[in-house]
């Protein structure tokens, strides 16, 4: 029998976060250099949201806004949801589809 593996063995541990102050264009060229699809947004050291690629796609490409003007804390996504990392990445998938969180 395979051993169940747990969030914890695969999950990232070296997250970029951003304060949700910045500009979008902003957090996107920390996206691009780290070559990741998504930055934690952190305010007095609490996530409070996530920015994804697809958050910039809908709500600031998709809309027409400028980038450079639009705030983090204006397109992110919230509440982010946050598991036990000893649960199974089977019940942790459940979960995220349940949310409909895609990763």
């Amino acid at each position: 029998m395979a051993k169940e593996i747990i969030v914890k063995e695969a999950m990232k541990t070296n997250l970029a976060v951003v304060d949700p102050s910045i500009t979008v264009i902003e957090a996107a060229k920390i996206m691009k250099k780290r070559k990741i699809g998504n930055v934690i947004v952190v305010q007095d050291k609490q996530p409070v949201g996530i920015l994804t690629e697809s958050d910039i796609l809908k709500k600031v490409v998709a809309e027409g806004k400028n980038p450079g003007e639009v705030l983090v804390k204006e397109v992110m996504s919230t509440p982010i949801l946050i598991t036990d990392p000893y649960i199974s990445l089977e019940e942790a998938m459940k979960k995220m589809s349940k949310c409909n969180v895609r990763r």
